[in-house]
């Protein structure tokens, strides 16, 4: 654990969030600042690494897990055609694979369509939205 550690902050309950999933060793949440779309999650291991590539291998597999997990919950509560991943660890250095729904094959395949949903995603989520995508994922 990290004293400065935002998402280590999480796991010591410093920090409130609308957890959607949570096993022995991750915890996914519902991003409160989405990039990409509404209903984004960030799925966090809770061994402080920066990289993903820096978990043990059965770490990494359950990381893996459970982002197959909560991919599933998301496509189901959002009735998405896809969910879409990545793994950063640049604005907040422990791993975390973001989760997010997209309804086209590439979000970014049409320039107009890709800047309408930047700007819309400039606006912060409220908290009553929050929480009910959070229970929309958690019953799914």
């Amino acid at each position: 654990m990290e004293n400065d550690c935002p998402f280590c902050k999480i796991f010591t309950g410093e920090l409130q969030v609308n957890k959607v999933y949570e096993d022995e060793n991750t915890v996914a949440i519902v991003d409160n600042n989405p990039r990409f779309s509404e209903g984004q999650c960030v799925v966090i291991h809770k061994r402080h690494v920066d990289q993903f590539y820096q978990l043990e291998d059965d770490e990494l597999a359950g990381l893996s897990k459970a982002v197959k997990s909560v991919a599933n919950k998301i496509k189901k509560a959002f009735n998405s055609r896809f969910v879409s991943t990545f793994t950063r660890g640049q604005s907040v250095p422990h791993v975390h694979v973001i989760i997010f729904p997209l309804s086209e094959l590439d979000a970014l395949s049409s320039y107009l369509e890709s800047t309408q949903r930047l700007i819309q995603l400039i606006k912060k989520t409220d908290a009553k939205r929050l929480d009910e995508i959070a229970r929309l994922i958690r019953e799914a």
